[in-house]
């Protein structure tokens, strides 16, 4: 009996081929993402026992992991010579390499430079993910980038508890080798099945999982009258939008255990804020993905800039009145914010133009995103240093993201009329 070819098995497939790869790609992040930042954390108090490293020292292991931004824009660069695939392999790879590096390295320089090795692997496979989603989907783009993004902080609730669990049985170093050993083992295999296929021309589909119809009118390179994304105006407010929102974003998610510890709070209730942060993240990236393919991006961009300063604002009241229903309310609202921000940001920049100019546009803006991470908490920090809490900080956040809520409407507008312009 003859057996249809991939291609043909593919266009048959009651589901979309791209959506594997998505499965494919939430794994990847699940546990690069999940083993390399959120389980790291939990070592720095052994390190410290240990070694007696000041915890200024240990906490710049896990700064030191976004140390690697430049990098970003070099992303396009490789992705066109090497692929997505390999691009992402590579990162999964150094990543899993490198931590059981970790569990043999017995000097704080050499802590350093894995970890900032560490940090090339995210960026490796960030921006791999980021271009394969953007090779298979276009219309669904945001929900298929929000389940991309999920996993990052899904690999948080999962690896972190078990990591903790591993480090009280058999100590830190063996612990490292076995996330070293599971971010390969379990990554490589579903990238290896569905992730090699370059996209959904070489299975005879069409973005979104459409059969080719000469009909459908093909991407054009952006909206702005055909000039490249990088050259646009709504590009670089996209990027303002970014810089501004990434200071609540990066400063308020590194400080809020500190803000919260700083209030005559249960340890028991602290955690609990902490952990609905983090769930909320997972079903805010879920939420937003789904309103970015649906929705007009200026009512979801400001009601995710909404929901960040409203938490802004709920973090302020409990800064003064240490109310367990402000704290909890805000926490899990700043989680869904979180969640959110980057896939309406980056959903909205696929969206401006085709795939290849989006890898280019990606590198810049992902720069940039990281940069602001690194930046924000160093600033938030010293602010405290200065006033003695956290007050100040808070309200800097605060004005920052009215301020991206400003530039919101006028993006949107700009859009419109270039669209207009270009017809």
């Amino acid at each position: 009996m003859h057996r249809g070819s991939a291609a043909e098995v593919a266009v048959r497939a009651p589901i979309y081929y791209g959506w594997r790869v998505v499965a494919a790609l939430f794994v990847v992040g699940m546990m690069v993402y999940g083993g390399g930042l959120y389980a790291f954390t939990l070592f720095i108090p052994p390190l410290t026992a240990e070694f007696g490293w000041s915890r200024a020292a240990t906490g710049g292991l896990v700064s030191i992991f976004w140390l690697a931004a430049p990098l970003t824009l070099a992303g396009s660069y490789f992705i066109k010579r090497v692929g997505a695939f390999r691009l992402v392999s590579a990162g999964v790879l150094v990543e899993g390499v490198c931590m059981i590096l970790v569990g043999l390295s017995h000097s704080l320089t050499a802590m350093f430079v894995i970890r900032a090795v560490m940090g090339l692997g995210k960026i490796m496979m960030a921006a791999g993910v980021n271009l394969q989603a953007a090779v298979w989907f276009r219309r669904r783009f945001g929900m298929a980038l929000a389940v991309c993004y999920s996993g990052w902080h899904f690999g948080g609730l999962v690896l972190a508890p078990v990591a903790q669990f591993c480090i009280d049985q058999v100590g830190w170093r063996n612990t490292s080798f076995l996330l070293g050993a599971l971010i390969m083992i379990v990554s490589m295999p579903l990238l290896i099945a569905w992730g090699r296929v370059r996209g959904p021309e070489a299975l005879g589909l069409m973005l979104d999982g459409g059969v080719p119809d000469d009909s459908l009118p093909a991407e054009v390179e952006s909206n702005e009258a055909g000039l490249p994304l990088l050259r646009t105006a709504v590009f670089w407010m996209a990027v303002a939008v970014t810089v501004l929102g990434g200071v609540a974003y990066g400063g308020l998610l590194t400080h809020e255990f500190a803000l919260i510890n700083e209030q005559p709070i249960a340890h028991s209730v602290a955690g609990l804020a902490l952990s609905l942060t983090a769930g909320a993240a997972l079903a805010g990236a879920l939420v937003f993905g789904y309103l970015c393919d649906r929705v007009p991006f200026r009512l979801t961009m400001l009601c995710e800039l909404g929901l960040m300063l409203g938490s802004v604002i709920g973090f302020l009241t409990f800064d003064s009145s240490s109310g367990t229903t402000s704290l909890l309310v805000s926490a899990t609202a700043f989680g869904v914010s979180v969640g959110g921000f980057d896939t309406c940001i980056v959903s909205h920049i696929r969206k401006l133009g085709t795939a290849r100019s989006f890898a280019d546009a990606f590198g810049v803006w992902y720069f940039t995103f990281l940069a602001t991470l690194f930046a924000a908490p160093i600033g938030v920090g010293a602010l405290h240093d200065q006033s003695g809490n956290y007050h100040t900080a808070l309200q800097l956040m605060a004005a920052c993201v009215a301020a991206a809520m400003l530039i919101v409407p006028i993006m949107s507008a700009g859009q419109i009329r270039n669209a207009s312009s270009s017809r």
